[in-house]
């Protein structure tokens, strides 16, 4: 299996553990079928994005794309209204639900740096502390 359709199946489990684990907070969620890039999760009052960072809980960072191939993606492309991470520091996994809107105006003054595929998307590289304090709350392990 290529590290995409392993990718994909990963994000399959981390949407299901979140529909589970939000199900207090936000009611039923159901995931959006096929290609569909502007959200995961969603109901008649809210709509998710999820993202799983599994590289932090080794580097202390956190990474948010921003645009691909020159055009807008990730967080600035959302139709989401939460923007849910979930990201580990310290050996322990964490998840911050934030409201896009505050994303979007966190990573406004931050440095952007090139990744993902040949080096084709834009993103921004938070350091997890600073990001903690302002968004999240502790989780159990997943």
């Amino acid at each position: 299996m290529n590290n995409f359709k392993k990718d994909l199946k990963f994000g399959e489990k981390i949407e299901n553990y979140c529909i589970k684990y939000l199900k207090n907070r936000y009611g039923t969620l159901k995931k959006r079928e096929g290609e569909f890039k502007y959200y995961d999760l969603y109901n008649d009052t809210i709509k998710l994005e999820v993202k799983f960072d599994r590289e932090s809980i080794h580097t202390g960072h956190l990474v948010v794309e921003t645009s691909y191939r020159g055009s807008q993606s990730g967080v600035m492309d959302t139709q989401a209204d939460r923007w849910i991470e979930i990201f580990g520091f310290y050996g322990i996994w964490y998840m911050a639900d934030i409201s896009v809107a505050s994303l979007r105006e966190y990573i406004s003054e931050a440095s952007r740096i090139k990744g993902g595929d040949n080096k084709q998307s834009s993103m921004v590289l938070l350091d997890i502390e600073p990001f903690m304090d302002r968004f999240s709350t502790c989780i159990e392990s997943l």
